[in-house]
C-alpha cells in the first residue's frame, strides 16, 4: 500500500522546536521522550475539504489532556493511518494498536488521548484532520466509533485507503478534487458511525469534556451564549463558569476562539478556490452579532485585523 505523498525529510528536533511544529499542525499536545532531542517529521498539506498531516518521531508518548484540548480553538476528528513502524492509541477505555501499514483508527480531539510508541521502532503516520462540525452536520446526536483498530485487511479500510489514493492524485482546486473531498467525508461517516449508541459527550464525558465538545459543535449559532451553552448541557451558568475557572479558562473567550477559528478556516476555502465573499458576512455566519465585537476578538486571537489577514492570505495564494 502507498500514497502519493509529498517528500518531508527527516529533522532533528529540539523538545521545544517539536512542541512548536506539532502545535501548529495538530493543536496542543505534551511530548514525553527519554532523549535530548527528537528525529522526525511533521507537514501539512490541504486537498479540498479536509487537511493532512505527515507525523513521524522516535518519542515515547505523546498525550492530550483537557488543558491542551481547551486551548485549541478549532476541533477535529483525526484518522490515523500507519505508514511504518508501530503505535498503540489510547482513548478513554478503548485502545488500538496499529502495527501494519494501513492500519488506521478515528481519534476524537475534544477527548483526551494518548500516542505510544517504541522509540526503538519510531512512527510514522498520516494524519487526516477532519473537522468535527462537518462530520456532526447531520445531526448533533451522531456518535463515533474511536480509538478502534481497523485492520488493513478489513474491507471497510480497504475502500477508505483506495478512496484517499485517488483524493491525493487529484489536481488541486478542482471540481474533481472538491467532490472526492467531500466523499470521502460521507465514507469516513458511515465506517465510523455507531448505529444506535448514546452520544458520548451526553452521557460519559467528564464535564469539561462535554462544555468544550458542546461549544464546538454550537457556537456558530446566532444566539449561543453561556445561557444557551446552561440549557443544551443542563449545568447552571455558575458552574460552567467554575469548572472554566478551575483550568484557568474563560468559557465566553472559548467561544469566541471556535468562532475565530471557523472564520479563518471559511476564509481560506473561499480564498483558495476564488469564491466571493464579505468579512462581515462571513463574520455574522461564524456567530459574531456585531463587526466591531468581530473585529476586537480577530486581532486579539490573531494579532492582525481581519482585512490585513485576508491581503496576506491572498498574497499567499497569488504566489502559487
Amino acid at each position: 500500500m502507498s500514497f502519493s505523498l509529498p517528500p518531508v525529510p527527516l529533522e532533528t528536533f529540539d523538545q521545544d522546536h517539536w512542541r512548536s511544529r506539532l502545535t501548529d499542525i495538530c493543536g496542543h499536545f505534551q511530548t514525553r521522550t527519554d532523549r535530548k532531542n527528537l528525529t522526525g517529521r511533521a507537514d501539512l498539506f490541504q486537498k479540498g475539504t479536509v487537511d493532512f498531516a505527515l507525523v513521524g518521531h522516535n518519542a515515547n508518548e505523546i498525550t492530550r489532556s483537557t488543558r491542551e484540548i481547551s486551548r485549541d480553538g478549532e476541533a477535529y476528528y483525526f484518522l490515523i493511518i500507519q505508514l511504518a513502524g508501530i503505535a498503540e492509541l489510547e482513548q478513554g477505555s478503548t485502545r488500538a494498536v496499529l502495527k501494519r501499514q494501513g492500519d488506521m483508527t478515528l481519534i476524537d480531539s475534544t477527548r483526551p488521548c494518548t500516542f505510544r510508541t517504541d522509540p526503538t521502532l519510531g512512527s510514522d503516520q498520516l494524519s487526516i484532520h477532519i473537522p468535527r462540525h462537518l462530520l456532526h452536520d447531520c445531526g448533533y446526536l451522531t456518535s463515533f466509533d474511536c480509538a478502534q483498530r481497523l485492520a488493513s485487511e478489513d474491507e471497510e479500510s480497504k475502500l477508505l485507503n483506495q478512496h484517499l489514493r485517488v483524493l491525493l492524485k487529484s489536481a488541486d482546486g478542482s471540481r474533481s478534487q472538491h467532490h472526492l473531498s467531500n466523499a470521502f467525508l460521507e465514507l469516513v461517516r458511515a465506517v465510523f458511525v455507531e448505529d444506535g449508541a448514546d452520544n458520548y459527550t451526553v452521557q460519559s464525558s467528564r464535564r469539561m469534556q462535554h462544555l468544550i465538545a458542546v461549544i464546538h459543535d454550537h457556537a456558530l449559532e446566532e444566539d449561543f451564549s453561556v445561557s444557551r451553552l446552561a440549557e443544551i448541557t443542563g449545568l447552571s451558568k455558575s458552574g460552567i463558569f467554575r469548572t472554566f475557572r478551575a483550568y484557568d479558562l474563560s468559557c465566553n473567550d472559548m467561544i469566541k476562539r471556535v468562532r475565530i477559528s471557523r472564520f479563518k478556516r471559511e476564509l481560506e476555502n473561499r480564498i483558495h478556490y476564488k469564491q466571493d465573499y464579505r468579512i462581515a458576512e462571513l463574520a455574522f455566519e461564524c456567530g459574531f452579532k456585531d463587526i466591531s465585537t468581530f473585529n476586537r476578538t480577530f486581532r486579539t486571537e490573531i494579532g492582525m485585523a481581519p482585512r490585513a489577514y485576508t491581503e496576506h492570505l491572498t498574497r499567499v495564494r497569488q504566489s502559487f
